[in-house]
């Protein structure tokens, strides 16, 4: 499936919310050296509803993300210890709902992801370290 704007921004989002950690390992990957830490997906990117979800994915490491993908029932498990149980089972619900997205729609979608990735990014020149949580839209 081919990567679209929006991906490539909620990608590097997840990510600087991590603080370029993993999030099950906590390898953390420093600038100039962030190869290897990738945007995890737990309902796959087809899921339109939670594409673009931040609770639909998590910073993983290539070793990580590579673990849980081949494993679903450990994978299922982690998320849930992860979210929680209330929020593992509104995103099972969310994944499983139709949804259509106009081009105004996705348009409006990609600047709410920039403008929460420039409010994260600013928080880090402040010096917060850690997670930080962004909204969907």
């Amino acid at each position: 499936m081919k990567r679209d704007k929006c991906d490539i921004v909620f990608s590097t989002l997840v990510r600087e919310r991590s603080d370029w950690t993993c999030e099950v390992c906590g390898k953390v990957y420093p600038e100039g050296h962030r190869a290897g830490l990738e945007c995890s997906h737990f309902f796959g990117r087809a899921r339109k509803a939670t594409r673009l979800h931040p609770l639909n994915a998590a910073a993983h490491c290539t070793h990580c993300h590579f673990h849980l993908g081949g494993n679903p029932i450990e994978f299922s498990e982690w998320i849930e210890g992860h979210l929680g149980k209330e929020k593992a089972d509104y995103l099972r619900l969310l994944a499983n709902s139709i949804c259509k997205k106009t081009k105004a729609y996705k348009e409006l979608e990609y600047q709410h992801l920039k403008s929460e990735l420039e409010r994260i990014r600013s928080l880090r020149k402040q010096g917060v370290t850690g997670r930080i949580d962004f909204e969907p839209y």
